[in-house]
């Protein structure tokens, strides 16, 4: 149903209708007048209800209250750094001849916090989302909705998480739209951590980016944000993405308080007993960064505090006044800092725990942690993949093989499970047989 709005008809200058005429105006019409404003939406958690649980210190940020009329929208949160010279300035000192002008940088951040659909919304503008407390946040918001939302065969661009030896981080863009077999996705070893693409229904969205928070490009007013969010959040409760991306929850997030717990335990263990030794924990930066604008690492807040040019374990222990009082609540509590280059200002910041990677074997099963989260690898997948792959095998090769075998792709650095096992890929390109000294093997591969 097409909801009609009114407004006022502008006589031209020839002269027309008086001007307390209307003319009936479509949704549609109303929309291609509203500009496309690009937004950052975070959904909160259902605990974060007050500022001290949403903000990371909301005494230092300035508070207006937002509304259209006298409906109230929600509250917006501002902060203003000081305007301070750029630091490559000082590289020049004192050799500079001729007037210059006054060079001054400053950033500006902004979070607007909005009540909709029973949940809060808070949606960040310049730099804000580091006022926003870490953890406020339910994770793959983002993700979710936009994997209800877009064509699956139009999608633009996947950042994924490959388990292996080392844990990678790729951003995959593509020149034209596609599935996810242009991507090149490893399903066994890939966890999805963000998609982008353009949205079935055009209401939502121009185009669509989500992980965490949901980056989307959408003609929106003010008076019609709550109802926007709204949606969003129908999207992000709803399962039918299973339908057209069956794999995404194959390496599965532990939710069990227990286990992890135990899985935490184990995790202290392995890093007060080895330290930087183990080849089963380790820190590294959990997103992609822009690493030319980043100086150095910290794991204080303080101004004099050492700056490290990567993350190691073993750095962080010698950072600590007592490391033998090293605990999980520490490990969340404290924050791994990235400096910039240029003004010296923090360009991001994590928790330690957010930082770790780590692979438990426990119960005949691989615990994965990585961005702060434990993820079990469900062996069901696993092992339908090995069948159904045997399966398709013997449908085409036409010599015998009873005692086949799946050539891994690519060998493996690790002796884990996981990284072990053949890499499945969304779409088989070709299944070519082969002979070797010690019986018969079939190799996958793809076709350039």
């Amino acid at each position: 149903m097409v909801w009609a709005r009114y407004r006022p008809h502008i006589p031209s200058a020839r002269g027309g209708p008086t001007g307390g005429a209307h003319v009936r105006e479509t949704d549609m019409e109303h929309r291609k007048r509203v500009p496309v404003q690009p937004l950052s939406i975070f959904l909160l958690k259902e605990e974060a209800r007050t500022p001290t649980q949403i903000l990371t210190s909301p005494g230092d940020l300035k508070r207006a209250s937002v509304g259209v009329g006298r409906r109230k929208i929600g509250d917006l949160y501002v902060r203003q750094t000081p305007a301070v010279p750029p630091r490559w300035l000082k590289f020049f000192g004192d050799s500079l001849s001729g007037a210059m002008p006054k060079l001054f940088n400053a950033s500006n951040g902004a979070a607007l916090v909005v009540e909709a659909g029973g949940r809060t919304f808070a949606l960040c503008f310049g730099q804000g989302r580091h006022l926003l407390a870490p953890g406020a946040w339910e994770e793959n918001f983002g993700l979710r909705v936009t994997l209800n939302s877009v064509d699956p065969k139009r999608l633009r661009s996947v950042d994924r998480r490959t388990f292996d030896a080392y844990t990678s981080h790729t951003r995959t863009q593509t020149s034209i739209e596609g599935d996810v077999s242009a991507f090149g996705l490893n399903v066994e070893q890939d966890l999805l951590r963000a998609a982008t693409g353009q949205p079935l229904d055009s209401t939502l969205g121009r185009r669509m980016s989500g992980m965490d928070s949901l980056a989307v490009a959408a003609a929106v007013e003010l008076d019609g944000l709550r109802e926007l969010l709204e949606r969003y959040l129908e999207r992000f409760q709803d399962d039918s993405y299973r339908q057209a991306f069956p794999w995404v929850d194959h390496i599965g997030e532990v939710r069990e308080p227990q286990l992890q717990e135990k899985l935490d335990q184990e995790l202290l263990e392995v890093i007060t007993e080895t330290g930087a030794s183990s080849p089963r924990a380790w820190l590294a930066v959990p997103s992609l960064i822009d690493w030319s604008r980043v100086e150095g690492f910290t794991y204080s807040a303080a101004p004099s505090a050492q700056r490290y040019t990567d993350l190691e374990i073993r750095d962080f222990l010698e950072a600590l006044q007592d490391p033998s009082s090293l605990s999980i609540e520490r490990l969340k509590l404290r924050r791994v800092h990235a400096i910039g280059v240029e003004e010296g200002q923090v360009l991001e910041r994590w928790p330690v725990y957010g930082c770790l990677y780590a692979e438990i074997e426990r119960d005949e099963l691989t615990y994965l942690l990585t961005g702060g989260r434990w993820y079990r690898v469900e062996r069901d997948f696993v092992k339908a993949v090995h069948r159904d792959v045997k399966r398709l095998v013997a449908s085409i090769c036409s010599h015998d093989l009873t005692n086949s075998v799946i050539r891994p792709s690519v060998p493996s650095r690790a002796s884990t499970r996981l990284s072990t096992r053949w890499r499945a890929t969304p779409a088989i390109q070709s299944i070519v047989p082969c002979r070797s000294s010690v019986g018969s093997t079939c190799e996958t591969r793809r076709d350039s």
